[in-house]
Order: structure tokens, then sequence, then C-alpha cells
């Protein structure tokens, strides 16, 4: 072999090798992202609509009706009495009024009979008296609610007076009411038959009919209006504090008290049950006001206490399945505090947060059952 033969191959073998190296050179990684992943869009809570007047004295521009006498030879069981353009205390009551003292309202009830805490009295000749009941209230004496029974004449007297009730849920109890918030009168009517003599033969007979209760209460709007309960100093307090300043609202009870309480009512077994659940039988100590537009009985303010002091409190505003009632509690709270500082998603649906009065902040969200609204104050951070 020639030495320029033997140096040509040393080239092409150092060639060959060189190739192969490069050919098994890695290439080099690309360099990670520094992008964040896209957030998926946030979803916005939808606009809430104005309140429409759902609790509303609707006809309170309307000129006074005629007093017309009742033609009792036609119809014995009428009412005897003219429903004015908005809910009052019936003139069948003569004058009595909310807030009298039992002997002064009887005296106002010409013809009435008192029977504990209660004034009876019969409007009518029997077998057609009709039945009207004014209540004191145990504690305080004083004439607290108006009750009497109507049949389906006069519940259709009642609407064409003041419009369609509001129909909501309170428990097993369907209520069908009316409002007045000039004067904070609410007049309420649940089904109830009535066992009554009739026009004819004078026997007694079942008919349709509606028990119905006059009762004074709270306009949700009052409540968190610059003079309402969420403009009191109350956060910070104690009971002592609170009961001294506002003695009409606080209520402290063990919880065998409680649990007489509830059995007092007469509820069934699974109402029973389900008011038991929400702590109905159990210690506290709460505010009680005049119920609110869809509550019955009483508005029940329920503090949460710490070190003895108030951190918080929150109340219901029932609107059982209805979500036009929802809607309207919902407007009537954004009409009293201005539109929602904050929202979110919540598993029941949206949860607001309001600027509350003073220091305050008001959260509004749908309860556990998604029955009702559940508001809470606690103060301002």
């Amino acid at each position: 072999m020639s030495l320029r033969t033997f140096l040509l191959g040393v080239v092409l073998v150092s060639s060959a090798c060189g190739k192969k190296s490069e050919e098994a050179k890695p290439s080099p990684a690309p360099a990670p992202s520094t992008k964040e992943p896209a957030e998926p869009p946030t979803e916005k809570a939808p606009p809430i609509a104005p309140a429409t007047g759902m609790f509303t004295c609707k006809n309170k521009d309307a000129a006074p009706a005629s007093a017309a006498k009742p033609d009792a030879a036609k119809n014995p069981w009428a009412l005897p009495f003219t429903p004015g353009p908005c809910p009052a205390v019936p003139s069948a009551f003569g004058e009595a009024a909310f807030d009298m003292e039992l002997a002064a309202a009887a005296k106002a009830m010409k013809g009435s009979k008192i029977d504990g805490t209660s004034i009876y009295l019969y409007v009518g000749k029997r077998p057609f008296a009709q039945q009207f009941v004014a209540r004191a209230n145990e504690a305080t004496g004083k004439i607290d609610e108006f009750s009497f029974k109507i049949d389906e004449e006069g519940f259709a007297a009642f609407k064409a007076a003041w419009g369609e009730p509001t129909e909501y849920t309170n428990l097993s109890d369907k209520i069908l009411a009316w409002y007045d918030p000039a004067t904070k009168i609410k007049i309420t009517a649940r089904a109830d038959e009535w066992n009554r003599a009739d026009p004819k033969t004078k026997e007694d007979v079942d008919v349709p009919g509606y028990r119905v209760n006059v009762t004074r209460y709270t306009p949700l709007a009052d409540l968190l209006a610059a003079e309402g309960l969420i403009a009191k100093p109350l956060i910070g307090k104690t009971v002592q504090e609170i009961a001294a300043a506002y003695p009409a609202w606080m209520e402290v009870k063990t919880a065998d008290q409680a649990k007489a309480d509830l059995d007092n009512l007469g509820l069934d077994e699974a109402t029973k049950a389900k008011a038991n659940a929400l702590g109905a039988s159990d210690a506290s100590a709460n505010m009680k006001l005049p119920e609110a537009e869809t509550n019955s009985h009483h508005l029940l303010v329920q503090p949460d206490w710490e070190g003895g002091k108030m951190t918080k409190y929150s109340f219901s505003l029932p609107y059982g399945k209805d979500e036009k009632l929802k809607a309207e509690l919902l407007g009537v709270v954004a009409g009293a505090l201005g539109q929602p500082t904050a929202s979110e998603k919540k598993d029941k649906g949206w949860k607001y947060t309001f600027k509350g009065q003073g220091a305050t902040v008001v959260t509004l969200e749908p309860g556990s059952l998604d029955d009702d609204w559940r508001l809470e104050v606690s103060a301002a951070r």
C-alpha cells in the first residue's frame, strides 16, 4: 500500500466518525413556558331586578268604599263590615286598637267579654252570630292580634278591596297575606273549614273558609333603613346591655323552656322535627321583633356570641319554592341598601354582600334548603 492510499483511508475514517458523533448528540430540551394557565371566565351575578310592589297596599289611592249594610236576609254570614282600601283592623272590633290594655279594649268593643287574655265579641243573632277575637300579649297585657273567620264570599271581598294576596309558606302552613307598610298592619288568611249554621236548615255544616289574623309587622325595608334594626349599636354588646336598651326584643330561654314552647304549638311530628333541626329546642339568647313580610308570629333574630358579646346576627326571610317571591325579597334588600358590593356563586345560588347602615356589612344568601334567604349582619372590617 502506498503512503497516499494510507493517508486517504485515515481521512475518510475520521470524517465518518465525526458524522456519527454529531448524529448522536441530543437536541436541547425546549425552555419551559413562563405563561400562567388561562383562568376560566368569572361568572357574573345576574342583575337584581327592583321590587315590583308585592308587599304594598295596592289600592291606597282608591276612594273609600261606601259602607253598605250587609243584607242579613240574603246571607246572614256576610261580612259585617266593608273592607277599606288598605288592610286595617275591621270596624267590627269597634274602637279597639293595637297596644290597648285588655280592659280598655274590651270597653271599646261594646258587648264583648273578657276570658283570660282574650276578648270575645259576637256580631249578629244566634245561630248566625260571628265571632271576633282580640288577644293580648301575655307578657305586656296589651292587644297585639285580632282574629275572625270568613267564607269564600268574604275572601272575594278582601281580594276586591286589596287585590290578589301574596302567598308564602311557613313550616307546613300556606299563608295568604295583604300589607299596609304605612300603618305596618298585615292581614293573613289560612284555609280553615268553618263549622256554622246553614242559613236554610239552621243545621251545623262545614263550609270552606279561612282563619284571618290581623297583626302588626315590620316591613323589611324598615329593618334595613337608617333608623332600623341594622342601624342599632348591637354588635359588641352583652345580653344585659341589649336587654336594657331594647327590653321588648331580648328573649333568653333554657333548653327546657324552648322544648315546652315548641310542644305547646301542637305541630305534627314531621314539622316538629324540622323545627328541632333548626334549633327550636336549644337554649338561646335571641331577639324577637314583629314579623316581616313572609314570617309568621315574629321575626326571630339569632345572634352569635363570643366572650359574652354579640359578634353578628342573622334572620330568615322565607320564600318557599316561589322564585318570584324570592326575587321580590332580594329586590327590597337592594332597594334599601343599594347594589351589592360583591357576589359569589354558592351551591344554592348567589351570595350577595351589601354595605349596611353605619359600620356594618350585610350578606344575603339562600338557606340550606333553598326555601328562605338568610340575612346576616356583621361589623365592617
